[in-house]
């Protein structure tokens, strides 16, 4: 009697374990996908190419339309490619070229920085501004970054 009960229980177990895997792996499969839906559908907003430089909007540039342009000053020359939806830093005159090594970038709230030529290109949305600008944490941050970025270029 004993072993039937075990027989039976141990059946159970196992079409409840994989009935248990399924339901996880079908909840991680829709996670994966609605992830990816919201990352790359924006809505009807358009992702724009926002170029800083020291901490002053250079231009704003949709990241649909490809184009090539320069940023010049006494001391150096930035390069910035927007092409295929993408946008890189092909040249910098800095020592260090983070900025040209850091690649390609696509998607919302990312990022290129070049310290040493204080430029900063983004990508935002048209409709999106900065929650805290304008602001006085804004504000503040900001004058924080100015100083950590005279500290670094010293």
């Amino acid at each position: 009697m004993k072993k039937e009960q075990n027989e039976i229980y141990a059946n159970n177990v196992k079409k409840y374990d994989v009935l248990l895997v399924i339901i996880i792996f079908v909840i991680a499969m829709l996670t994966a996908v609605a992830i990816h839906f919201i990352k790359d559908n924006h809505g009807d907003s358009q992702k724009l190419v926002v170029v800083t430089l020291n901490n002053k909007e250079y231009g704003k540039y949709p990241l649909s339309e490809d184009r090539v342009f320069d940023i010049f000053d006494d001391n150096y020359c930035n390069t910035i490619v927007i092409a295929d939806n993408q946008v890189f830093m092909k040249e910098a005159d800095c020592p260090d070229k983070y900025c040209v090594k850091t690649g390609a970038i696509k998607n919302i709230n990312e990022s290129i920085i070049c310290l040493p030529n204080r430029i900063v290109v983004e990508i935002c949305t048209d409709t999106g501004e900065d929650e805290l600008e304008g602001t006085e944490a804004a504000d503040a941050g900001e004058d924080e970054l100015d100083a950590n970025v005279d500290a670094i270029s010293r």
